[in-house]
């Protein structure tokens, strides 16, 4: 595949790619690597000894980072979830709203349940759809307000 993708990409272009992505996946195979080149439009990387070992990264506009990689094998040794992070380089960076995910991913008929902050002292959302699950992690919001809440990861599972 030739995709292309600049050098940096904002925020909401981003969001708008990872949302599409996550909406389109029904099964494993919509886990691979072709797939989630073909909805996000970025050259995936495949390891060559390990071909369910995968991931794109990049730069954000606004300062920050990126990455979506595989995360999980099942007893079969299929990719059964991917891991996303977002990464702001300081506190005034721009980052992915966790209401906007939550707002998204309602709309695109997931169910989701609050989780408040475990032991790792993080709140998290957990959604669910048809045997796709999201893991919604919630950033240390240091002080800012609920609706200003920045998504740390996110980890898209297929558990059926």
């Amino acid at each position: 595949m030739n995709a292309i993708v600049p050098p940096s990409i904002s925020v909401d272009e981003l969001n708008r790619r990872v949302l599409q992505l996550i909406d389109s996946i029904r099964t494993r195979d919509d886990l691979a690597p072709s797939h989630i080149q073909r909805l996000t439009g970025v050259d995936v990387e495949v390891n060559a000894e390990d071909p369910t070992v995968y991931g794109i990264a990049g730069p954000v506009q606004g300062n920050g980072r990126y990455s979506l990689v595989s995360s999980h094998k099942n007893a079969a040794g299929q990719v059964d979830s991917l891991l996303f992070s977002f990464e702001p380089s300081d506190q005034r960076a721009p980052c992915a709203k966790v209401d906007d995910y939550r707002a998204a991913l309602s709309a695109a008929g997931f169910a989701g349940q609050h989780l408040p902050a475990g032991h790792r002292g993080h709140e998290s959302w957990y959604f669910t759809r048809d045997g796709v699950s999201v893991n919604v992690h919630v950033r240390d919001p240091r002080g800012a307000p609920a609706a200003q809440a920045c998504v740390a990861s996110l980890v898209i599972g297929v558990y059926q």
